[in-house]
């Protein structure tokens, strides 16, 4: 869907630049331990979520870390944890 979408765009059906973001958000009471952790500086304790977007805002991968991982850990393609 999102390739017809760029091509509708007179876009190249696979994006050449990615934009990812990260943002650390608490965890309700109860979540397992191995799946959060503490954002250092942001002073967060959950986990970290990251979204790559393509240049007209379509949803190229979704990914979910431990708030204690670093940001480049989001754009690796071996971070632990699960994809969308």
């Amino acid at each position: 869907m999102r390739r017809r979408l760029r091509e509708q765009k007179k876009r190249s059906a696979d994006p050449s630049l990615v934009v990812l973001d990260t943002q650390s958000v608490h965890v309700a009471a109860g979540a397992p331990a191995e799946t959060t952790g503490r954002d250092v500086a942001k002073e967060v304790l959950g986990r970290k979520r990251g979204l790559a977007v393509d240049v007209l805002g379509l949803v190229i991968a979704i990914v979910v870390l431990a708030a204690s991982a670093h940001e480049n850990a989001a754009g690796s393609p071996s971070a632990p944890g699960p994809r969308l």
